[in-house]
């Protein structure tokens, strides 16, 4: 028979693999994922002030790790479905396509250590971070969807950020925790066409010819147990700093091109109280703010002399998230949660972000734990983001805002979540 430790430490190389070889492709608050893991999902992500799992502590305040009562090891994995529409009109011409994304798979792997009476607690996450994927056909109705010059013809767009986050939590206090660690972040952009580059005489090329990209920057934390009944918690992470993705692709007589885009992952600041006054229940509210006007390539906003798309015009959003959980007994526990944010496409810019139709402003989250062994627990957890959509005029780099013409985007989004924490 293996020893617990032994069990525990073939299981994290198990799930370290399948964390790297199955990066983000999902919708949430703009391009971020807003929860990590099934017990994190099931509270909304409203975790800033609540030490419940490995893998949602180390998502949103790295300081929560000292909360934990033991070390542990938590993975999960997601199943997305997406519903997303583009409809546009100009003229006497108007259509409505839908996106053939099908289903995407992303997991999410949290492990935290703390010795016997040791002031520091360890840990490392890997978590499927952010993205987004459409899929549309070309259409002769469709006037956005026409092929080019007239429209962009047949959309495909996906990006996928996966990060590593290796953390370490000081108890500073009785009360007090502090946390500190850099973020090496993964990711990729895939454009077809590539409207981020200056299009050729015949229309712009294809944009999948590229490759995954490193970056990275640093995030911290503060946890403080209160004496009441009131904890609260803070976070910060700076910008993802990431390097220009690069695009080998054609020019109008098919021969070779090389292009580039630069594009950074923002700024966030979470803020969090939670309060267990009330026997077997833990409720938390956290406020969020995603800094996207000032990243590069989502804050910047039309289009270059040459016709190539210089960001998506985002604007910074707030978003906030309330979550609740009530331990029925030793074995069974369930959780709710409920978020809200701002959408970072605006009117003005909807016609920029047909292949990014992120628009979601609400969120309901329901999910739990059971209890299987003293040590080990099943999490389950579903989400649902109700169908939200943008409106605006057709732009492009020639015209700017066509008169008369309307382009909408639409979504909704159903993700099922499952797995397992193991305590040590």
């Amino acid at each position: 028979m293996c020893s617990p430790v032994t069990r525990v430490r073939a299981l994290f190389g198990i799930v370290v693999i399948l964390g790297c070889c199955a990066p983000a492709k999902a919708l949430a608050q703009g391009i971020y994922i807003p929860v990590a893991g099934p017990v994190n999902r099931s509270m909304g992500g409203a975790t800033t002030a609540v030490p419940l799992d490995a893998t949602g502590s180390l998502y949103w305040n790295p300081a929560v790790i000292s909360g934990l009562p033991s070390s542990e090891l938590g993975f999960g994995a997601d199943l997305l479905t997406a519903a997303g529409q583009l409809a546009s009109s100009s003229g006497p011409s108007a259509g409505v396509t839908d996106s053939k994304q099908g289903w995407t798979f992303f997991p999410n792997v949290g492990w935290t250590h703390r010795g016997a009476n040791s002031k520091l607690t360890f840990g490392l996450g890997m978590h499927s971070l952010a993205g987004f994927k459409t899929n549309y056909a070309s259409s002769f109705t469709n006037p956005i969807l026409t092929p080019q010059p007239n429209g962009v013809g047949r959309l495909y767009s996906e990006a996928q950020f996966a990060q590593i986050s290796p953390v370490v939590s000081y108890q500073l206090t009785e009360r007090l925790a502090v946390a500190v660690g850099p973020m090496v972040t993964l990711g990729t952009l895939l454009a077809d066409p590539l409207l981020f580059i200056a299009p050729n005489p015949n229309g712009y090329p294809t944009g999948r010819g590229t490759a995954l990209k490193f970056g990275g920057g640093v995030q911290g934390g503060l946890f403080y147990r209160g004496a009441g009944s009131w904890d609260f918690g803070a976070s910060l992470k700076s910008p993802q700093w990431m390097p220009n993705f690069e695009y080998t692709t054609e020019d109008a007589t098919g021969g070779p091109r090389y292009d580039e885009f630069g594009a950074d992952l923002p700024m966030i600041f979470s803020a969090g109280a939670a309060y267990r006054g009330f026997k077997n229940v833990v409720w938390s509210l956290d406020y969020r703010y995603f800094d996207f006007k000032n990243a590069e390539g989502f804050g910047d906003t039309g289009f270059t002399p040459e016709g190539a798309l210089n960001g998506l015009g985002w604007r910074s959003i707030n978003a906030l998230i309330t979550g609740v959980q009530y331990q029925i007994n030793d074995t069974l526990t369930m959780r709710g949660g409920y978020g809200v944010n701002q959408s970072p496409i605006e009117s003005a810019t909807a016609g920029l972000n047909i292949a990014s139709p992120l628009v979601q402003t609400q969120v309901m989250h329901l999910g739990g734990s059971l209890g299987i062994h003293r040590q080990t627990a099943l999490n389950v957890a579903y989400s649902y983001f109700p169908r939200n959509e943008v409106s605006g005029p057709i732009q492009t780099f020639l015209k700017g805002a066509l008169p008369g013409s309307s382009v909408t985007t639409s979504l909704s989004v159903h993700t099922f979540s499952m797995g397992v924490s193991v305590k040590y």
